[in-house]
């Protein structure tokens, strides 16, 4: 009842920001840091270890079932970001007293193929990544017959923030990100073991990072993974919230349609090897919809893609796709900023934005 009190009974806070877990951070923080030179801030997460110790910026863990229901339900303020999905489907609910609703994206690729159909209904303000997210959303907004939102073109913060971060020279690991999908022939269960069993074979040194949901739908695979492979030297099994040191240390990823792809291309300008397995459409109207994923655009243009049926010539594969990078780094870097908008002035994009609503 006491946090209860501190959220709805004692200060208003214009500017409330919602947090899932720790390693969301890197996506907002520095947009947190602005707006907190001029306003107080309150910080919501569902993680205890989640918090930001700035001057003006209050943290508050809502990780109590009950607790979260309530707060999103009644919570008063002006401005409410966040980068959940699919707000007011499910039982996180909408407050009336909130102005506001802004999502801002915690991942680089288009909004239509990995994500439902309805994930972006209702909000008012959406953050895009680009032009591209843009024309997305809007044929997304008239399939739907949902309302017409504010779209800014404001750029992606995360790569902000890994520009930031200062480079390291590789220690010759590749990185294995599989991503997550409602397939059972999906790259990790189908594939994974046989995939590290290779490259180890091949005496390549192997960073394993799985995606969080795989520790609640492919259990039994990261235990056969973890049980065979972790007593071998040559063997990483990643853990961390924060994927920047295992793509700094790798010279090579190999994912099937993660997200990480998108970073380890830009801004660390890693080569990365596809694995073509059961592809992962979680809109079931992407096809008809005829707009291709950005996913799919970089993947065809900037990495070297395998079928399942030649993991066993791996090693053709990994030299091609190292190869292919060293003459593309230009191509990429000029196609990244054609696509993803306001490269290294996103924050300042996204306040100008906040205040032209403060008025």
């Amino acid at each position: 009842m006491n946090l209860l009190n501190k959220i709805f009974f004692s200060k208003y806070y214009k500017f409330t920001f919602f947090s899932e877990k720790k390693n969301y951070q890197p996506y907002i923080i520095d947009l947190i840091e602005k707006v907190s030179q001029n306003y107080e801030v309150l910080y919501l997460s569902l993680d205890k270890n989640d918090r930001i110790d700035k001057k003006n910026v209050t943290n508050l863990y809502i990780g109590n079932f009950l607790v979260k229901l309530l707060i999103f339900k009644f919570i008063k303020t002006k401005f409410f970001l966040l980068t959940m999905t699919d707000l007011d489907n499910s039982f996180l609910k909408k407050s009336k007293k909130v102005d506001y609703y802004i999502f801002f994206f915690h991942a680089a690729a288009s909004t239509h193929k990995q994500l439902t159909k309805g994930a972006f209904n209702n909000y008012d303000i959406i953050f895009a990544n680009g032009i591209f997210q843009i024309q997305e959303l809007r044929e997304l907004e008239r399939i739907n017959h949902s309302k017409k939102k504010e779209i800014y073109p404001t750029g992606y913060m995360y790569f902000d923030y890994l520009l930031k971060i200062p480079k390291k020279n590789h220690e010759n690991y590749i990185l294995f990100a599989p991503s997550w999908g409602y397939s059972k022939e999906n790259c990790l269960d189908k594939y994974g073991y046989k995939i590290i069993s290779k490259l180890l074979d091949l005496k390549n040194k192997v960073i394993f990072r799985p995606h969080p949901e795989h520790y609640k739908r492919s259990k039994i695979t990261l235990e056969i993974i973890k049980n065979n492979f972790e007593h071998n030297s040559n063997f990483i099994f990643d853990q961390n919230f924060n994927n920047v040191e295992s793509i700094q240390k790798s010279k090579l990823v190999i994912t099937d349609y993660s997200a990480i792809a998108l970073e380890a291309f830009y801004p660390f300008f890693k080569p990365v090897l596809y694995i073509n397995s059961a592809n992962k459409i979680h809109n079931n109207i992407f096809e008809d919809m005829k707009l291709v994923a950005i996913e799919d655009e970089i993947r065809d243009l900037f990495g070297t893609q395998i079928y399942p049926n030649q993991i066993d010539n791996m090693n053709y594969f990994l030299e091609k796709s190292v190869s292919k990078m060293e003459n593309n780094k230009k191509k990429i870097k000029n196609f990244y900023n054609l696509k993803y908008a306001n490269i290294e002035k996103v924050v300042d994009n996204c306040y100008e934005i906040l205040m032209k609503y403060d008025q």
